[in-house]
């Protein structure tokens, strides 16, 4: 063995790495070491403030003893730091701002940077990257701080990446502001950061916090994005031209989108212009949009939400929560809905033929201040779809239309709603719970509508035109909602001839039509309960057309029936008595 060794440390080409000293007697500078130094060697720099700024072009690790607290580069005109074509690891520095620039990292090169402090850089022009700047490499970052850099007018005042794979870990940006966009940007990128913060970042354009362009790919976990501002859209993150952007465990905390004059879209986040998204986990609170989504603003694209809270976020026009626009795609699983504000759409707008797919959410407390939809509002061109599954409405308020669920589709739109609970909902005007508007295909199967208050009319629905497709009300139980004047339980206003089978109504309240009326309508009534018709007739329509066959009636006020209809329209398979509740 020993002779093979003495053999195999002969052979030329072959050579271990040496460890060289900077300071305490070794070299006197760290470009004296760099200029000695072999691919692999490290280099080991005493505590001291070095006058000096690093070009590396060999395969190097550069530790600065002592930690950031003990060594720091103050050299002038360069980057600090530039690494060219090698492998290079740098830790336990400060570099200070009487360099250009922090950090550069090119021509392929691989830098892995941790325990470094890189504030206070501020790059003029369309220069972009004041803290670091990477072009067609790529960047491992660990507890790093990036804090108070400046670009004038290029995207990313305090990180740039482009045509680069960048890792972040426990890194910190903070009080960076860019005339562009982003404190960090990224462009032809992938990005992935873990455990990280992004705090006071203000952008005069988009992105506060982070701008993504250009089929780039970013990862978001375990991250917080706090009380970032950008003077355009997205208060925390801008996401644009292709690409992907996936969020899982993070917080979006008090960031503001606001250009000042009432616009301002996506007060965390606004993805456009086909980047698809993935958002699980994650808290948005407070923030907000002088225009479209408190939190979140989103166009064209492949949306999928799971497990989210959005709580007390606020959006001056469209969309407390979020907005959704331009043939999106939104799939919702499990979020939760709390206290969102719009003029629109307390929590939820959809417009412009979006599908929407909402399964497992809960919606209490959101309010449209303004006019419609107290959670959500869908205003759908002809090919719009909004589907409402297992979700949780309560307590839900509409200055109009909606208190829970306004939705419109002039044309050929779709509305579904399967096994859900609308309970205390409120609507000034009609629709405690839901009104519909020139929906074409309507189904409502297996819900609970219990105490909303639909105002003038439709305590738990208002239908207005539409339905010309498939029309139906399914097995639902409407209990105890009210409207001053029709419909306590729903109301249908010039709609097509709704299927109403399996159905309770049980004490609903209205002047005209306590549990339905039908005006203009011709509704099948089949194997329905009505019981306990607070004010007005059980059921009024405005003519005799429609089965009505296997219903119970029951101590209905007034009548069981009214309007066109007589007991002589209810079919010989009625049943008048008491169901026993």
């Amino acid at each position: 063995m020993r002779t093979s060794l003495i053999l195999l440390l002969g052979i030329p080409g072959v050579s271990s790495a040496a460890t060289l000293t900077v300071g305490g007697g070794g070299y006197g500078t760290i470009n004296d070491a760099l200029l000695a130094a072999n691919d692999g060697d490290v280099i080991e720099v005493e505590a001291g403030d070095y006058a000096e700024t690093l070009f590396i072009d060999v395969d190097v690790e550069i530790i600065g003893l002592g930690g950031l607290a003990s060594n720091s580069l103050s050299g002038t005109g360069a980057p600090a730091v530039e690494v060219d074509d090698a492998v290079v690891t740098l830790s336990g520095f400060t570099l200070n701002p009487t360099a250009d620039r922090g950090i550069v990292v090119t021509n392929g090169a691989q830098f892995t940077g941790f325990d470094l402090d890189v504030s206070g850089f501020t790059v003029t022009g369309y220069d972009a990257g004041a803290g670091l700047f990477s072009v067609d490499s790529e960047v491992t970052l660990t507890d790093v701080v990036f804090d108070s850099n400046q670009s004038t007018n290029a995207d990313g005042a305090a990180i740039a990446l482009q045509g680069s794979l960048g890792v972040l870990t426990r890194v910190t940006v903070s009080n960076s502001n860019t005339g562009g966009d982003g404190a960090l940007a990224i462009d032809f990128t992938d990005l992935f950061v873990d455990d990280s913060t992004f705090t006071d970042n203000v952008s005069n354009d988009d992105g506060g916090a982070f701008e993504l362009d250009n089929d780039s790919t970013a990862t978001f976990t375990s991250t917080t994005f706090a009380n970032n501002a950008s003077g355009d859209d997205g208060g925390a993150i801008n996401a644009e031209d292709g690409g992907d952007l996936i969020i899982d465990g993070c917080t979006f905390d008090s960031n503001i989108a606001s250009d000042g004059f009432g616009g301002g879209s996506g007060g965390a986040i606004r993805i456009r212009v086909g980047t698809d998204s993935s958002l699980s986990n994650t808290l948005f609170d407070g923030n907000s949009a002088g225009a479209d989504g408190g939190a979140l603003d989103l166009e064209e694209g492949t949306h999928d939400l799971s497990g989210n809270t959005f709580v007390g976020n606020d959006a001056g026009q469209l969309g407390g929560a979020l907005n959704i626009d331009v043939d999106g795609e939104l799939n919702v699983d499990g979020d939760v809905y709390d206290s969102n504000v719009a003029t629109w759409g307390g929590a939820l707008y959809l417009r412009d033929d979006v599908v929407g797919d909402i399964q497992f959410a809960t919606f209490t407390g959101n309010d449209a201040t303004t006019d419609r939809g107290g959670a959500i509002r869908s205003n759908q061109g002809g090919n719009g779809e909004l589907s409402v599954s297992f979700s949780g409405f309560n307590a839900n308020t509409a200055n109009t239309t909606g208190g829970a669920i306004s939705a419109a589709a002039f044309g050929n739109g779709i509305f579904t709603a399967l096994n859900n609970t609308f309970t205390g909902n409120v609507a000034a005007v009609a629709g405690g719970a839901l009104y519909l508007d020139t929906i074409d295909d309507i189904s409502a199967t297996a819900n609970i509508f219990c105490a909303n208050d639909g105002g003038v009319e439709g305590g738990a629905a208002s239908i207005v035109g539409g339905g010309g497709g498939t029309h139906e009300w399914l097995g639902n139980l409407i209990v105890e909602n009210i409207s001053a004047n029709f419909g306590g339980g729903l109301r249908f206003n010039g709609t097509g001839d709704p299927d109403i089978s399996n159905n309770t109504f049980l004490g609903n309240d209205s002047t005209d039509g306590g549990h339905i009326r039908a005006f203009q309508t011709s509704a099948d009534l089949v194997n329905n309960i009505f019981q306990d018709a607070v004010d007005g007739d059980g059921v009024t329509q405005s003519n005799t057309n429609g089965n009505r066959d296997y219903n119970l009636w029951f101590n209905n006020t007034n009548n069981d029936v009214g309007d066109q209809l007589n007991n002589g329209d209810l079919g010989g398979s009625a049943v008048f008595a008491d169901a026993g509740f």
